[in-house]
């Protein structure tokens, strides 16, 4: 039986390292024609020499901080292809409690993380809707399901992307398959590259994330979800996954949890 990616033509955005890169090399192995998006073009071209049939990939270098000239250039880029899955995976996150945190990191975080993947999806979205079975998967993250301390610009952009996401997938029902993984802790490189209050790179692992389930591990449990045809799949391990069921079922012990995880 043929991989479900195989032959598939696969767009990601934030394709140079973490989660990105992870779902890059998987779906190379499983014989996707992918379209390695970022804003480092050597890094891209470095990866997409790594990958197995590297002539079957290209690279696209893209800002997504800068949506109204991203969804021109995607347009642009598309003309003449097959698109069968965009992957939104490019992002950026935040570390300031919101009192202290500057307007313009919330306005940096909400351009990248929500309005970049809006512009993605809508430039992509005639090719989508024209493939056969097109599919739209969004890393989105927990923060996207409940809110925490120091992390109020992120998660907004998060919850943001997923209220986009299901109203999609109800407009979209029948024409195109909508896709959210929510990961927990994943070691990657996020909390090094976060924004500070006053938004400079944060330039530290968190322990947490240290500790985090590996990006391949992430790639390969979002793929398996986007497969099985699945709206949604939180991803991880520990209290990082955990945290949305015990918002929902034991909100009083959540909001205590939530207080005493005091922002470092």
């Amino acid at each position: 039986m043929a991989d479900f990616f195989s032959n598939k033509h696969v767009w990601i955005t934030g394709a140079s390292s973490g989660i990105g890169e992870a779902l890059a090399r998987e779906l190379a192995a499983r014989g996707a024609y992918l379209t390695l998006c970022a804003r480092r073009e050597s890094v891209l071209n470095a990866l997409r020499e790594q990958l197995p049939n590297a002539e079957h990939h290209r690279v696209l270098v893209l800002d997504l901080a800068q949506p109204e000239a991203l969804f021109e250039q995607v347009r642009a880029a598309a003309a003449g292809c097959e698109v069968d899955i965009l992957i939104n995976n490019g992002g950026i996150s935040q570390r300031g409690r919101a009192d202290e945190t500057a307007f313009a990191v919330d306005r940096r975080v909400m351009e990248v993380n929500y309005l970049g993947s809006v512009a993605m999806t809508k430039a992509l979205m005639p090719k989508l809707v024209a493939a056969s079975h097109g599919v739209v998967a969004t890393v989105a993250s927990v923060s996207g399901l409940v809110g925490s301390q120091g992390r109020s610009a992120y998660s907004a952009s998060k919850h943001a992307l997923m209220g986009f996401m299901e109203s999609l997938r109800a407009e979209m029902h029948g024409k195109l398959q909508v896709t959210v993984a929510c990961p927990g802790w994943v070691h990657t490189q996020i909390s090094v590259n976060s924004l500070t209050a006053s938004g400079e790179p944060l330039g530290k692992m968190e322990p947490g994330i240290a500790n985090g389930l590996s990006a391949e591990a992430c790639a390969r449990a979002f793929l398996h979800a986007i497969a099985r045809g699945r709206d949604e799949i939180v991803i991880g391990k520990g209290i990082s996954a955990l945290a949305p069921t015990v918002k929902r079922f034991l909100p009083a012990v959540f909001k205590r949890m939530n207080r005493k995880r005091a922002y470092r």
